[in-house]
């Protein structure tokens, strides 16, 4: 499916805000916007992705209306960048699970199968097995100043801002150096919907030797924490 056809069949679904998709129209004139959705529209009946009953209205087929319901109305939305430059989206709507890979096209899979999709989710955030937990937080201002030491090459003082906030100092040294010089990691951006306010999160994992480490910013706080595989996963899904 390429972006505008995603898009549009968003909008007849009633999205009103479309994460993870371009929008087409934005700029666009008044006229404009409805060539663009002559030209997507007619995509869409070509590839029966949408059909009009006897009276006119326009319905959608039901593989795409799944579809289109999980990108336009989430539960919970993560979105990130591969190595290669691809975004990709993960989409949670009750029990539709959905990835989505943007290039030319989007490449769109859904997962009928939950222990497929939560194998997949264990792989895109690279959780991988630890033998203890660790677990501390701490505001995010105190983190980008002890951060800034530590690229400075001041390794005590940065490691004093942990102290402060009670955290050890050799745990502090092994989070900066994980934090700034492993290269197997990845970020990513979560949105909550499923409340009455929407929450937005965002992720760093890295994966090391000893587990993988998340760094997860909530409002205006640090959670920094090394977990088994199933933790993880109920770790970067609570915000």
């Amino acid at each position: 499916m390429s972006n505008d056809e995603v898009f549009f069949l968003c909008l007849l679904t009633g999205a009103k805000e479309i994460i993870g998709i371009k929008n087409p129209i934005d700029g666009l004139s008044e006229e404009e916007a409805k060539e663009k959705w002559h030209e997507v529209s007619k995509s869409l009946y070509d590839k029966k992705m949408i059909y009009s009953n006897d009276n006119g209205d326009i319905h959608i087929n039901d593989m795409y209306a799944k579809i289109s319901a999980a990108i336009s109305f989430p539960n919970i939305v993560f979105s990130y960048t591969t190595e290669e430059g691809t975004e990709n989206c993960i989409y949670i709507k009750g029990q539709i699970y959905l990835r989505l890979e943007r290039g030319e096209e989007c490449e769109i899979k859904i997962y009928e199968d939950r222990n497929e999709f939560i194998a997949f989710l264990n792989q895109v955030f690279m959780f991988s097995s630890c033998e203890n937990d660790i677990s501390m937080e701490i505001t995010t201002e105190n983190m980008d100043k002890s951060l800034e030491l530590f690229m400075e090459e001041n390794i005590e003082g940065a490691v004093e801002i942990f102290e402060k906030a009670e955290i050890d100092k050799d745990v502090a040294n092994v989070v900066l150096d994980v934090f700034v010089n492993n290269t197997t990691s990845k970020c990513f951006m979560g949105h909550k919907r499923n409340k009455e306010i929407p929450s937005q999160v965002i992720l760093k994992t890295v994966k090391t030797e000893e587990g993988t480490w998340i760094f997860k910013i909530l409002d205006n706080n640090m959670k920094i924490c090394k977990y088994n595989i199933e933790k993880s996963l109920a770790e970067v899904m609570n915000f």
